[in-house]
């Protein structure tokens, strides 16, 4: 392994703290209303607490998959891991490595894992606010792969290609 980063998604870490205090009390307001009678003068269905418990609970566990982006640089292979989606470059295919001055937000709709254009080339996005960007162009392969690191310079220098 030559390179190793775990580029963090805070609000992604506040969330998972935040969506299950409120599960907890959606389930809380069930147990009262069962327990107790009725929740003021227009009460909510019993049932409405326990959904929307379980919402935020699934919301929690797949938000927890996206709390950070890992990357991977080893000798031959260039490694993206973001929640279920798995990146895999191979280093000798790379052609061009350069910083990304694109805005994720109107370029490819937003952070997180992405499929979009950029001057009429399609590309891959794993990126997170407030990071930017590195984008690696691939030789034969039009599709560009576009990830976030908090060391845009170190990474450009270890991947981009000597010159022969």
């Amino acid at each position: 392994m030559i390179y190793e980063e775990k580029v963090p998604f805070l609000l992604g870490k506040v969330i998972v703290v935040v969506f299950p205090m409120t599960a907890m009390y959606m389930f809380v307001l069930a147990y009262i209303q069962v327990t107790k009678g009725p929740i003021g003068d227009k009460p909510e269905p019993t049932w409405f607490y326990i959904l929307f418990g379980l919402f935020f609970l699934g919301l929690t566990f797949l938000i927890a998959q996206f709390t950070s982006l890992a990357i991977r640089i080893e000798e031959k292979t260039i490694l993206l891991s973001y929640g279920i989606f798995k990146v895999q470059i191979d280093r000798d295919k790379v052609e061009k490595v350069y910083q990304d001055n694109a805005n994720p937000l109107f370029s490819y709709g937003g952070w997180g894992y992405r499929l979009g254009y950029y001057k009429g080339r399609p590309r891959k996005a794993l990126n997170i606010p407030g990071y930017r960007c590195v984008v690696v162009s691939r030789k034969g392969i039009g599709q560009e792969i576009v990830f976030s690191t908090a060391h845009v310079e170190e990474v450009i220098k270890l991947l981009t290609p000597a010159q022969t």
